[in-house]
C-alpha cells in the first residue's frame, strides 16, 4: 500500500516528467544529443564484487536532452531530470554501526535546465534546478525496491531520513583549455574551471583543474580526462540537514578535495564514458573517504556531451 507521501512522491515524479517532455516541441526542432547516466559505488569494479560500499552518494539516475546551436560558439540547452539516493556513512551491511553526528538517508529527486556555450577554448554554462527530498523523492522506494528483488544482504530500513522539503538554486561557471598538443588527430589540453551554485539545497564554489587527450580516426574517437577539483562549501542539505527547518544531522568539512578519471570512446554518433570519482572526507565523523563510479551513454554526442561532469550535469 502506498502512503501519502508515496503517492506525493509518484505525483510529483509525474509532474516533474510531464515538464521533461515538454521540452519535446522545442528538442523536435533539432535534437543534438540524449544522454543517459548512471552513478553507483557498486560499479568500482576493482573491488571485490562483495565488498563494494553502499554509503554516502551511493547511487544516481539522469536522463537529459540537448539540443540548439551544433557548431561553436552558439549556445546549447539541456534539460536533465534526475533522482540522487544518500545513505549514512557506515561499514558495508553493518547499518547498526549508525552513530550520529552522521549524514541521513536521503534522495532528490530533481528538473534542472542549464545554457552551455563553447567558444572556442573558451566554455561557459548557467542554469538553475529545483525539486524534492524525504519520501516524496521516491528515494527509499528506489533502494528498498531494488535490494528486496536482487540482493537483500543489505536493505536498510531508512531511519533517520532527510524530510521532505522543496528544493531549488542556481549554478554557473566558466572554463578555459589551454592546447599543449593540437594536430588534427591528437589533441593534448590543459584547463581551469570555476564553478559557482547558490540554493537551498547546496551553497559553494569551486575551482576545477583538468588535463585532457582527444584521439580521433574518422567516425571512432576516444577521450582521457584527469581533474582535481577543490570545494568550498557553506551548506550541503544532503549532510547538514534543512536551513529551514533547523533540524541538524552533520557538521560540514568546508573544504573538500574531489578528483576524478573519465574515459570516453565514440563510435560514430554514439559517446560511452565511465567516471571514476574520488572524494575526501565531507563531514566531521564519516566512516572513510568515498569513491563512486558512472557511465554514461549519450547519441548524438552533443556539445555538452563532450564537457566534464561538473559542467554538464548537477553533481552531488
Amino acid at each position: 500500500m502506498i502512503g501519502v507521501d508515496g503517492r506525493l512522491g509518484v505525483a510529483l515524479a509525474a509532474c516533474l516528467l510531464v515538464a521533461f517532455c515538454g521540452t519535446a516541441p522545442v528538442v523536435a526542432q533539432g535534437v543534438e544529443s540524449v544522454e543517459f547516466l548512471v552513478d553507483n559505488d557498486h560499479f568500482n569494479f576493482w573491488d571485490d564484487l562483495f565488498s563494494r560500499p553502499d554509503r554516502d552518494y551511493t547511487h544516481g539516475t539522469k536522463l537529459a536532452l540537448e539540443w540548439g546551436a551544433r557548431d561553436a560558439p552558439g549556445p546549447v540547452y539541456r534539460v536533465e531530470l534526475g533522482q540522487l539516493i544518500f545513505n549514512p556513512s557506515v561499514p558495508l551491511f553493518f547499518p547498526s554501526f549508525y552513530r550520529a553526528p552522521n549524514r541521513p538517508f536521503a534522495g532528490w529527486l530533481y528538473l534542472s535546465a542549464r545554457r552551455v556555450r563553447v567558444a572556442g577554448r573558451r566554455r561557459s554554462v548557467l542554469g538553475g534546478y529545483f525539486g524534492v527530498t524525504g519520501p516524496a523523492s521516491l528515494g527509499q522506494a528506489a533502494q528498498r525496491g531494488f535490494h528486496e528483488l536482487v540482493d537483500r544482504r543489505w536493505n536498510p530500513d531508512w531511519e533517520p531520513e532527510l524530510p521532505q522539503e522543496l528544493g531549488f538554486g542556481a549554478t554557473g561557471g566558466t572554463g578555459w583549455l589551454v592546447p599543449l598538443v593540437d594536430g588534427t588527430r591528437v589533441t593534448v589540453s590543459t584547463g581551469f574551471d570555476l564553478m559557482g551554485e547558490v540554493g537551498t539545497v547546496r551553497t559553494e564554489g569551486s575551482a576545477i583543474l583538468l588535463l585532457e587527450a582527444q584521439l580521433a580516426f574518422g567516425p571512432v574517437g576516444l577521450l582521457a580526462r584527469a581533474s582535481s577539483r577543490q570545494r568550498l562549501r557553506l551548506h550541503d542539505l544532503f549532510i547538514e540537514g534543512s536551513l529551514l527547518s533547523g533540524e541538524s544531522f552533520a557538521s560540514l568539512e568546508p573544504l573538500l578535495r574531489e578528483d576524478g578519471l573519465d574515459l570516453g570512446i565514440r563510435l560514430g554518433p554514439a559517446l560511452l564514458r565511465y567516471q571514476v570519482t574520488r572524494r575526501g572526507r565531507e563531514f566531521d565523523g564519516q566512516f572513510a573517504p568515498h569513491t563512486y563510479s558512472g557511465f554514461s551513454l549519450a547519441l548524438g554526442a552533443g556539445t555538452a556531451s563532450w564537457l566534464p561532469d561538473h559542467l554538464r550535469t548537477w553533481k552531488p
